[in-house]
């Protein structure tokens, strides 16, 4: 299996007030697609090997604060 990033979400700091912790999130989502073989005999005779890919959505939601001045990034996942 193997995944691609087709093209990254954007964000923009344009609701940032200057404060931390800051909550960003996709402005734009991105694309990511996964190709993958299964066995499309289903282990009746001998193995047929096929190739499939998928694409999706993908949208980004993290939360960014300063720890000891460094940025420090959370990915919130749902």
């Amino acid at each position: 299996m193997t995944w691609r990033l087709a093209s990254a979400p954007t964000s923009s700091w344009s609701g940032f007030d200057g404060t931390f912790p800051a909550e960003l999130s996709s402005d734009e989502a991105g694309e990511a697609v996964v190709s993958y073989e299964y066995d499309a005999s289903y282990g009746f005779g001998a193995p047929d090997w096929t190739t499939e890919s998928d694409e999706d959505s993908l949208y980004v939601n993290a939360t960014v604060d300063l720890v000891d001045g460094e940025p420090r990034v959370t990915f919130s996942s749902y």
